[in-house]
């Protein structure tokens, strides 16, 4: 008796439903697609920066310090090589900007004002300093230089995620050239040449302004308008409004197209293309309205600036 009970006891399980099975492989492919994406749009930001994100270097062109009337002595300037000058402002404004914000925030103030900039000057206002962007949490968080380069690498993660999305759900191009295309758009020009300024953090949310936008003419919903509405306050959040705008007319252009493409040439005001409008209408006036306490303070400041 007890090795028939021993017997029933370790029978055959019940055998695994086809569906099941189909979505835990699913599952597992797209874990290890997530895996390799991030895995190749990582390596590329340690191939190039890697002694800055191990805090061996600073991510700023410090040689610039050495130029004539900034800040080392003659003595020691002469000795150091310049590079380019055209990159003063990264560490003559940028990461001074920075600095400030965090100290601010940090200690429980809201930057509005700069009073060490000349007599006074606007600060949130001036766009620049991004003091509501996503990746400015980075820096409030670890206030360290070394800081500068793992926000690079944020930023150029999160561009590669925005171009594989568009390259994969709106233009339905396959895993391995999407993830190519992905890494190559992570070390493309803008967020190679322009690294560390407002404009390339600014400019990689345009992969995903064309998603969202893509989204909006082909399934206008409520996920729709809350894409378009994230990634545009996300954009006007990033410190550089003329970027900005320059990337919503892109999307606008290419949402256009996509209208057509859907409905053909005569769009007419009624049934998916109204919809279609109202949507991503509906999703630019709600990012527009996430990022007021930027926005409007920075529009106001240009009137005099």
């Amino acid at each position: 008796m007890v090795a028939q009970a021993s017997t029933e006891e370790s029978g055959p399980k019940p055998a695994i439903a086809p569906g099941e099975r189909e979505v835990s492989s699913s599952r597992r492919r797209g874990f290890v697609r997530a895996c390799v994406l991030l895995a190749g749009l990582i390596l590329g930001q340690v191939m190039l920066y890697a002694p800055s994100l191990a805090g061996r270097k600073i991510l700023l062109p410090l040689d610039l310090l050495a130029a004539p009337d900034i800040y080392l002595p003659r003595d020691v300037a002469a000795q150091v090589r310049i590079h380019d000058p055209l990159l003063f402002d990264l560490v003559l404004q940028t990461e001074i900007n920075r600095r400030f914000a965090v100290s601010e925030v940090r200690a429980g103030r809201l930057p509005l004002w700069n009073p060490l900039n000349y007599c006074g000057a606007p600060f949130l206002a001036a766009n620049q300093p991004a003091v509501f962007s996503v990746f400015r949490l980075l820096d409030y968080a670890w206030p360290g230089p070394i800081a500068i380069a793992w926000g690079q690498l944020l930023r150029s993660v999160a561009a590669g995620i925005g171009a594989y999305l568009f390259f994969r759900q709106s233009l339905r191009v396959d895993f391995a050239p999407s993830t190519v295309g992905a890494w190559c758009y992570a070390l493309g020009g803008t967020q190679i040449l322009a690294a560390g300024y407002s404009h390339s953090a600014t400019a990689l949310w345009l992969a995903w302004a064309l998603w969202a936008v893509d989204r909006a003419a082909r399934r206008p919903d409520g996920v729709a308008i809350a894409r378009v509405a994230l990634v545009t306050a996300a954009m006007l959040l990033s410190g550089h409004l003329a970027t900005a705008l320059q990337v919503l007319l892109a999307a606008g252009a290419y949402f256009v197209w996509r209208l057509i493409d859907q409905y053909g040439w005569r769009i007419r005001l009624g049934g998916g293309a109204a919809a279609a409008l109202i949507t991503g209408a509906a999703g630019v006036l709600l990012g527009l309205a996430l990022s007021a306490p930027q926005t409007l303070p920075t529009l106001e400041y240009l009137q005099s600036s």
